[in-house]
């Protein structure tokens, strides 16, 4: 189990690594062939380092094997035994071994094991990678790669040291930010309105967001792009809502107008989250108009149009007479 609970997988407890072969050859000389599935090389006295494959001829005479001690995914792998294959005798815990050649060929196995301390394997980004040594009720050698300062181990018989690195890569990534976001989820303007008269906008905000945002309403006329009104900034939390008024007089003519919702960014600039455009209708009462249209004639227009009666002329059902017309 890990420390989590998790069932992990056995590995062997030691790894089969060198054989160094030593033939007998003529001429009161031998030959030594390295092979290993394991190390690298193998140093024969003091000088003399044959790698994998090699051969070399030694002459009749005592030699001190000592083999290479691998690192495998950043831990160190010891000897755990030599041992004289033609003797069957085992030398456990020696890092060389020595063999006479004079008394015929020879053969010596070496098996290896992993280090059985805790082993700081190296610091990548700031963080300790150590290899902890825990031995378990079925496997002796149970070897977890714990990053220091964090939760998270890993099993070096499923992982490589490149999937440590890889997980600290990805847990040391900055997070996206948590950002707010306004909605306009509602709005109330009316449809007409006539000249001079106050349009009154109603209007909802809703913090869509997951954080904690600065918001504004501004209502602009869509033809000119001027402004008409705006909120002061108000703060919304993520979730919350508010509801806010905006008004404007309503001039001579159809008001196109937009309702927009902005919002700061942490930068301190300007967003726009949402917008709703809609149309004041100008109304014109019957009077109003008439004076317009009135005022739009010549005097000899005017005239002869008093003079289409002797007391006045009807015109939508009023009776207009001269002394009221200047």
């Amino acid at each position: 189990m890990d420390p989590y609970g998790n069932e992990m997988p056995r590995f062997a407890s030691s790894i089969s690594g060198a054989k160094v072969i030593i033939n007998n050859d003529l001429g009161a000389s031998y030959n030594l062939t390295v092979t290993s599935n394991l190390i690298t090389q193998v140093q024969i006295g003091d000088t003399t380092i044959i790698t994998t494959g090699q051969t070399v001829k030694l002459l009749n005479g005592c030699y001190t094997i000592i083999p290479e001690k691998p690192t495998i995914e950043g831990i160190p792998w010891i000897i755990d035994y030599m041992e004289n294959i033609g003797t069957g005798v085992k030398f456990p815990g020696v890092d060389s071994l020595t063999q006479c050649l004079h008394a015929g060929p020879a053969t010596t196995h070496v098996e290896y094991k992993p280090i059985e301390t805790d082993f700081l394997v190296k610091t990548y980004q700031t963080i300790d990678i150590w290899y902890y040594y825990r031995p378990a009720r079925l496997d002796p050698h149970n070897y977890y790669a714990k990053v220091a300062g964090h939760g998270k181990w890993f099993n070096i018989h499923e992982n490589t040291l490149q999937d440590v690195q890889d997980w600290i890569d990805k847990e040391l990534e900055e997070p996206e930010p948590e950002t707010a976001e306004g909605s306009i989820t509602g709005y109330d303007a009316p449809s007409s309105e006539t000249p001079g008269d106050t349009v009154t906008v109603s209007a909802t905000a809703k913090n869509v967001g997951a954080a904690s945002g600065s918001f504004r309403f501004r209502l602009t006329d869509r033809d000119t792009n001027v402004e008409v009104d705006s909120t002061s900034w108000f703060t919304l939390t993520a979730g919350g809502s508010t509801t806010k008024t905006l008004s404007g007089v309503m001039p001579d003519k159809d008001w196109n107008l937009k309702l927009i919702l902005e919002r700061t960014l942490p930068t301190g600039a300007v967003t726009v989250d949402d917008e709703k455009k809609f149309t004041a209708v100008n109304i014109v009462d019957w009077w109003t108009a008439f004076k317009a249209w009135w005022n739009g004639l010549t005097r000899w227009q005017k005239a002869l149009l008093l003079a289409g009666t002797a007391g006045g002329t009807v015109i939508g059902g009023t009776t207009l007479y001269k002394a009221r017309m200047t």
